[in-house]
């Protein structure tokens, strides 16, 4: 795992209990009319396995399928125990298959060790990019000397007039976020609505913080909490303002915050692409050098099925789920 033990990191245990990316109202801000949340949970003695994800349709047929929401997620176990999670498996393979599932596609969460423990489980598997995840153990000076030079240099510039605050202002949030997104041409699927923001500042384990110069904010970024981890959920800056380098010292703020709060980890993620050399997760290891894997998968329910859909046709992607894009 690359850097993971480098320096003696220690990771809390994943748990899915606080975890935000399992809680059913996180998942509700991305239902619709056509679809619905599913969970499956199987439990013998203190063994359990558990999967919350999203059942959709697929159009012009009778069957469904489905797909982790927006973050992470995937199968979890609270037990390595081979027998109890290929009995868990196969029970819920045939639940699926009864209700007419077909496939299903994963987000697997960094520190969710399933796809490590049980990767004969899927029938895909891939270690989609690396992320960068930030230690809020540690002190905040010795947190400050991992970062680069160039990182420490933007902080120790911090300007005067640059203030830092928690905010539920949504509206300039959205405004820097559309701006953000139609910059980098981004799939109309992550310009969220008005409503889906209001939703978001409004769960418990979610916070909302602002760069401002003279009041006027020009970085902002949302934070998901977890028992022991913080996940950098979504972000926005004002491109005209990048000479205040304001994404570097909110973060750098929201590490000493969150660490006087307890919390053990941030994940920042990766980048928007694999490349090693990505922008954005280039910008992110200025902050860290410790890096974990994130792996996709997918569970085949019906092969008969899955394989007459993907094969219906020549399809210009090689998604694990195809059959639902160009």
């Amino acid at each position: 795992m690359d850097n993971i033990c480098k320096e003696g990191l220690i990771l809390p245990k994943f748990r899915i209990d606080k975890n935000p990316y399992y809680m059913k109202s996180y998942v509700e801000l991305y239902l619709d009319d056509t679809s619905e949340m599913f969970e499956f949970e199987l439990k013998k003695d203190d063994k359990r396995f558990y999967n919350l994800s999203i059942k959709k349709p697929i159009p012009n047929t009778d069957y469904f399928d489905l797909e982790t929401v927006y973050g992470f997620g995937g199968y979890y176990s609270n037990v390595n125990d081979r027998h109890f999670v290929q009995d868990a498996l196969r029970k819920y393979s045939n639940f699926c298959k009864e209700n007419n599932i077909i496939a299903e596609f994963i987000r697997f969460d960094p520190f969710n060790d399933f796809p490590n423990q049980f990767p004969y489980s899927l029938e895909f598997l891939k270690e989609e990019r690396k992320v960068v995840i930030v230690d809020l153990a540690i002190s905040d000076k010795e947190r400050f000397s991992k970062y680069s030079s160039t990182a420490r240099n933007i902080i120790r510039r911090r300007p005067s007039n640059l203030v830092i605050k928690e905010t539920e202002d949504i509206d300039s949030f959205i405004g820097l976020y559309y701006a953000t997104m139609r910059k980098h041409e981004a799939n109309e699927f992550y310009f969220f609505s008005k409503s889906y923001f209001e939703k978001l500042i409004n769960l418990d384990y979610c916070d909302l913080y602002g760069a401002y110069i003279d009041n006027i904010p020009i970085s902002m970024a949302f934070f998901l909490k977890s028992e022991y981890i913080v996940y950098y959920h979504l972000s926005a800056s004002n491109e005209s303002c990048s000479r205040y380098n304001p994404s570097y010292h909110l973060l750098h703020e929201a590490f000493n915050m969150y660490s006087s709060q307890g919390y053990k980890i941030m994940l920042l993620g990766g980048g928007t692409t694999s490349d090693p050399n990505d922008r954005i997760f280039f910008f992110k290891t200025r902050f860290s050098k410790d890096i974990m894997p994130y792996y996709i998968g997918g569970k085949i329910f019906d092969m008969e099925i899955y394989n007459k859909l993907i094969n219906q046709r020549e399809f210009n992607n090689n998604r694990f789920l195809r059959y639902r894009y160009e």
